[in-house]
């Protein structure tokens, strides 16, 4: 581990992970989980690559919360790091299609298209959102750029709930969904 580095266990991670277990999950239900850690890595890897030092990873029940040691960050160094994570679970999805289909591979292909989908959305603490913000950065004013992420970012929220309510009366009342709309809402607009 590097010097300096910080790994933190949350105690809502082993929280989760104690239900997860306890609840007879399946090895198959920690694929969703690894896909997000293989899209984390990728974020870590380019920071590292674009000379960040990372000072502390969080681990959460859904991904890494990376933060950065104070340093001077270009827009297209945080857009590279942004996009990295995203890339990273298409390179998962290639390397699975190289091997014979099997529903564990199916699944684990999919659990990566849905990270993929989801982090392409344009809500700000997401990585489209990340993306689209920088770039707007680039070529407008901070506080055009600003109104523009909230508006979008809320429009995006608005469809997305509406879209975890029918996947909540569809799936027999799966509400994950609906709960990553929440804190993805009070992460946005309830600072």
């Amino acid at each position: 581990m590097a010097k300096g580095l910080k790994l933190e266990i949350g105690l809502s991670t082993v929280i989760f992970f104690c239900v997860l277990v306890a609840g007879g999950a399946s090895p198959i239900a920690f694929l969703p989980l690894l896909a997000a850690l293989l899209h984390e890595i990728g974020h870590i890897i380019v920071m590292l690559i674009c000379g960040q030092k990372i000072a502390r990873i969080k681990i959460l029940p859904i991904g890494l919360d990376i933060k950065t040691a104070p340093c001077v960050s270009s827009y297209k160094a945080d857009i590279a790091i942004s996009i990295a994570g995203i890339l990273a679970n298409i390179c998962v999805i290639m390397i699975c299609s190289r091997f014979e289909s099997t529903d564990t591979l199916n699944f684990f292909k999919i659990s990566n298209m849905i990270l993929i989908l989801l982090n392409i959305l344009p809500i700000r603490s997401l990585d489209g959102g990340q993306i689209l913000e920088k770039t707007l950065e680039l070529t407008t004013s901070p506080d055009t750029a600003e109104r523009v992420m909230k508006t979008v970012s809320f429009f995006c929220l608005v469809l997305l709930w509406s879209f975890a309510v029918w996947i909540f009366f569809e799936s027999n009342y799966n509400f994950t969904l609906l709960m990553m709309c929440i804190y993805l809402f009070v992460g946005i607009f309830v600072r």
